[in-house]
């Protein structure tokens, strides 16, 4: 860190904070395992500040995390959160331990500002912990039972996972077969005179999923998760102790009060709800595979109740859901077992709640939060991002992540050019590193460096520029919210929201790639798969940039003229360089011939171009672009195209095109085709038992297209263009099935929630040793099928050998997720596919929640 101290010094502290801005300091040596950026020092402050963190108790529902500190000198105030934003969190004297109280578990990020006095500027800091689960931290009677609850008041719900295997021998404990048999499961009671005498199980059926891998080598071991539903002869009765002895195993003791036991039969949102949120809602549903689901239509009522005092805030009425007439979205079962919606909209104070049926259980805590709920999660997804830049160091004060350097030429990371663009690739086809080399024929790129990686490997694409649109969507519409959200980016403080900063950050590469001519190149890519124990900043690889394209330089035109338009106030020399490069970039596809196989794709892209341009200058000939073969010359469109980014994100634009002369026809088709098509989704979500939602209910669930990543694009903007509150709402029922209203009960965010992924396939957590940060949107559920081309090999070298119960052709869709990292269909991510889909999701949900 550096150390400064007097006027010149700090001086010096803030010309390195720039540079680090700018990407230009680093670690230069590629094989050392830290790194470190500049630590700004300033406001009267000085000396380094820093926080460690370690994990205590659990008290109601929250993990507490003991922080020490180390304030800079002159600091007079801090405030200490696990909250990005820090909406929550208050200044407070310097001290040296606090304490933090973290909802979520997982691997979270503790965040540090310290102020002089009456300063309102600030100096950031950071550390990081692993929290374990409270299921995890129960450890019932401390014989491997993680989770005991009830489903029913003839069932009970019991988990049991195993460490992670070795090569000694298992124990009984660990091997869910041994849990099999009901004659060996015995219940007890001294309270209840039916179980005084003990009560041999009757039945039991058991779900056996791996969570977790060793070594990838010949016969790899797994860390497994038993789900066990044992059904009893009698009805077990409220207020009554029970113990639980299988054979072989030490007995588990609990107290059958349904309001404080944790069911996994009640889903809900884990992290929760703004107060003025139009749909709050939990689901019941309890079975896996259609394995004996259970009939909840005896439990008309649900309560919600305050968590830590247990008093009731509200009750409801439980409502059956139906699928619609060909199943769900048309695709027949994709959940496996009946649900019903527990609604309970109408609660608006804030607070921490559980929701819980009688007889049942409850589900983990949730809090109504304006700050701490969508915004959090926004803000998580935000710095998630942030770590996955190329060209740079991370570490403190703006990461927990020590990582060096990567991808620098300083560093000698050379680029070479090659001939084959990412169009002719058809974007990922098998040849594609045999072509990269084959076609390599340019000199070396100088100024190849920046952007945001893949998530499996180091790779940078053109489609990462969507994450920027997605931020400058977000500024637009919601500047009260966005405009001066500080992410303790090292951009922050700048006159440009910390939003847009990130996404600029993948802007420039393209800016410095941009060919003499216009044109502009694909992306950079590798000339193999990451080899196996290498990291980003070990590999040898030799790094290659696509040729320039019609495709890539129409999608840089529109998110550079974009940058531009947002820019204009509050950058001018960055807006005039960024509309620039998009009038060359626009002008050099316009000249290049287009192969046929590609005019559709290329069109899209020319549209959003167009229109972007057309915005930002006010330029006859972008508008005569923009209606050129523009199907909404001609009326309005029934699917408006939103995932691909192409009539959705033109049209967009255009509406919100003020002060310039526009088309009426085309005004009214645009509009009308966001009503269609918001529609026709808020139809198919119907047809879903989980009400989810998909921006196109026609494509696959498969790769991140699902619903695990919140699709609200269509729906926001919808809202934004008519106000009709259904449109609101179905956004954030979209939200919390991405956060733990689903099936599996879980958050598919990284370190969001009780149970979310700790396994997601990133090559520098896997073999660098890097912790799995949080904010990271994996692609989610996906149907596997045995035997399947292209599929078939997970069940058979994985899951079979693993031991899962049921087998893949068994388990419904909506169950179909496996956190182990080597399955890039289920734990892959991508910037543009999962963080800025999650980012526009989860930042326009809080700022709806906020006006």
């Amino acid at each position: 860190g550096l150390r400064v101290a007097g006027v010149l010094l700090i001086v010096a502290g803030l010309v390195m904070a720039s540079l680090a801005r700018l990407g230009w300091l680093g670690s230069s040596t590629r094989s050392s395992a830290r790194a470190s950026v500049a630590r700004p020092t300033a406001f009267g402050l000085s000396g380094v500040p820093s926080l460690r963190a370690s994990v205590g108790g659990v008290h109601d529902g929250l993990t507490t995390i003991r922080v020490k500190i180390t304030a800079p000198r002159g600091a007079v105030d801090m405030a200490i959160s696990d909250d990005p934003t820090f909406g929550s969190a208050a200044w407070q004297p310097v001290a040296s331990y606090t304490d933090v109280l973290v909802a979520s578990a997982g691997y979270v990020e503790i965040f540090g500002r310290f102020r002089a006095k009456d300063a309102s500027d600030f100096v950031p800091a950071i550390t990081g912990v692993t929290v374990p689960s409270v299921a995890d931290r129960a450890n019932v009677a401390k014989n491997g039972v993680t989770a005991l609850g009830m489903v029913d008041p003839t069932v009970i719900a019991v988990s049991i996972t195993t460490p992670r295997a070795s090569g000694a021998a298992k124990t009984a404990v660990l091997d869910g077969s041994t849990w099999d048999d009901p004659r060996t499961l015995n219940l007890t009671s001294t309270d209840d005179p039916s179980y005084r005498d003990g009560q041999a199980a009757t039945a039991v059926t058991r779900t056996s999923r791996p969570t977790d891998m060793g070594p990838e080598d010949s016969s790899p071991r797994f860390t497994m998760e038993h789900r066990l539903f044992v059904t009893l002869p009698i009805p077990l009765s409220e207020g009554m102790h029970y113990r639980l002895s299988p054979s072989k195993v030490p007995p588990a003791d609990f107290l059958l009060d349904f309001r404080s036991l944790v069911s996994p039969a009640v889903q809900v949102n884990q992290l929760g709800f703004a107060p003025r949120d139009p749909a709050k809602v939990a689901f019941l549903s309890a079975s896996l595979a259609g394995q004996h689901p259970i009939d909840y239509s005896d439990r008309p009522e649900f309560e919600v109740i305050e968590a830590k005092t247990g008093h009731l805030q509200q009750s409801g009425r439980t409502v059956k859901r139906q699928s619609g007439t060909g199943g769900e979205y048309g695709r027949g079962d994709l959940t496996g077992a009946p649900v019903w919606e527990l609604d309970f909209s109408e609660l608006h104070t804030p607070g921490r709640y559980r929701v819980c049926v009688p007889g049942v259980g409850c589900s983990v805590d949730f809090a109504v939060s304006i700050d701490g709920t969508w915004l959090k999660a926004a803000a998580s997804v935000a710095r998630a991002a942030f770590n996955q830049r190329s060209g740079m160091s991370l570490g403190a004060p703006y990461s927990s992540v020590e990582r060096p350097r990567i991808e620098h030429p300083d560093d000698g990371r050379n680029v070479v050019s090659s001939g084959l663009s990412l169009l002719q690739n058809g974007q990922g086809s098998s040849d594609t590193f045999d072509e990269l080399v084959k076609q390599a024929s340019g000199p070396r790129l100088k100024n190849a460096w920046g952007g945001h990686m893949d998530a499996g490997d180091w790779d940078r694409r053109i489609q990462h520029l969507w994450y920027l649109r997605a931020g400058l969507d977000l500024v637009d519409l919601f500047p009260e919210t966005f405009g001066a959200l500080n992410l303790d980016l090292p951009e922050s403080g700048n006159t440009i929201p910390d939003v847009v900063d990130e996404g600029l950050w993948s802007l420039d590469l393209y800016m410095r790639l941009q060919d003499r001519d216009g044109g502009i190149r694909g992306g950079i890519e590798a000339d193999a798969s990451p080899p196996k124990g290498q990291t980003s900043w070990t590999t040898k690889q030799r790094l290659f940039a696509y040729a320039a394209d019609p495709w890539s330089s129409y999608l840089f035109a529109g998110a550079a003229a974009e940058a531009a338009f947002s820019l204009r106030a509050s950058d001018p020399k960055r807006s005039a360089s960024y509309l620039s490069a998009a009038q060359r970039a626009a002008d050099w596809a316009g000249r290049k011939p287009i192969v046929p196989a590609s005019v559709g794709e290329i069109d899209g892209q020319r549209l959003v171009a167009a229109a972007a341009l057309y915005r930002a200058t006010g330029d006859k000939k972008w508008h005569d672009e923009f209606l050129r073969g523009n199907p909404l010359v001609k009326g309005p469109v029934e699917q408006i195209e939103c995932p691909r980014h192409e009539l959705c994100d033109a049209a967009w634009i255009y509406l919100r095109t003020a002060g310039r002369r526009r088309n009426d026809v085309v005004v009214a088709n645009a509009a009308e085709s966001f009503r269609r098509t918001a529609d026709s989704l808020l139809a198919a979500a119907d047809t879903s038992l989980y009400r989810f939602s998909m921006d196109d209910p026609n494509v696959p669930l498969v790769w991140g297209l699902g619903p695990s990543t919140p699709k609200t694009m269509v729906l926001i903007r919808a809202y934004v263009l008519f106000g009709d509150q259904k449109y609101w709402a179905q956004a954030a029922r979209a939200g919390g099935y991405a956060l733990g209203a689903n099936p599996l009960n879980m958050s598919f965010v990284t370190g969001l929630g009780q149970n979310n992924p700790k396994h997601p396939l990133v090559v520098d957590q896997r073999d660098g040793g890097l912790p799995v940060w949080p904010g990271i949107p994996v692609y989610g559920t996906q149907k596997v099928t045995e035997g399947k081309q292209g599929e078939g090999w997970f069940p058979q070298y994985y899951l079979g050998p693993a031991g899962t119960k049921p087998g893949a052709n068994d388990t419904p869709t909506l169950w179909s997720w496996y956190d182990l990292p080597v399955f890039a269909a289920h734990n892959e991510y991508t910037l543009y596919q999962s963080h800025a889909t999650a980012l526009f999701a989860f930042g326009s949900l809080a700022a709806l929640a906020a006006r």
